[in-house]
């Protein structure tokens, strides 16, 4: 790279920066009016972070990308005001938080909702895998159809399904099991957390050996 072209790309990139935070800002200055219009409209909001697998058209969906109804970056907080939703979704995603992010979110979760209100969700269970481990077995491998192929390193050990549990190439920053799935619930301040059957008409039609389905209810 020649002297001459560096600057002219570093100014570029700042440009593309500029140009990008400020699309960013304008899409979640009409996310902020969508809610306004939705809360005037005084309906039942169901909403589901991250992004869109639900068929039914009473879900709204909120992340930050273009094919959610919310443009928004959850790990910011919900731009919802308290007390006004009525059921929140989050299908494997809370597992992509470090643990500051994850707790801040299950807190702006629970202000958000309605009293009585439900936060559904879904979370890998590291518990079978790290007991298939020490038990010298494999819980699952490379080519089980459950895995998710860019997340797998196979080196033919069984460390792998460890590493991919608690790494997935950079994706998981959370691990997650029984235990303390009830304890960061009630931390952040739910007043009931029950592990659940998957539903079609909320998880999809895939259910996984290796995931905790789960309800956490907010005092009424």
């Amino acid at each position: 790279m020649t002297a001459l072209l560096r600057p002219f790309l570093f100014a570029k990139a700042l440009y593309l920066d500029r140009v990008q935070r400020k699309r960013i800002e304008e899409l979640e200055e009409e996310t902020l009016r969508k809610v306004e219009e939705l809360l005037n409209a005084n309906v039942p909001i169901v909403l589901e972070l991250g992004h869109r697998h639900l068929r039914s058209d009473d879900w709204l969906t909120l992340d930050q990308n273009m094919y959610a109804d919310f443009f928004w970056d959850y790990r910011n907080g919900l731009p919802f005001p308290s007390d006004s939703i009525e059921v929140l979704y989050a299908g494997n995603l809370l597992q992509r938080l470090s643990a500051p992010q994850l707790m801040y979110l299950l807190k702006e979760c629970l202000r958000t909702l309605k009293p009585g209100g439900r936060f559904f969700f879904s979370v890998p269970d590291a518990e079978p895998i790290l007991r298939a481990y020490v038990e010298k077995r494999q819980f699952f491998a490379a080519d089980d159809p459950a895995v998710w192929k860019p997340g797998w390193f196979d080196t033919g050990s069984r460390l792998d399904q460890v590493t991919y549990q608690a790494y997935s190439n950079g994706h998981v920053h959370f691990l997650f099991d029984h235990e303390n799935v009830v304890c960061l619930c009630q931390k952040a301040g739910f007043a009931h957390t029950e592990f659940r059957e998957p539903e079609a008409n909320i998880d999809g039609a895939l259910s996984r050996p290796d995931t905790l389905y789960v309800v956490a209810s907010k005092s009424s």
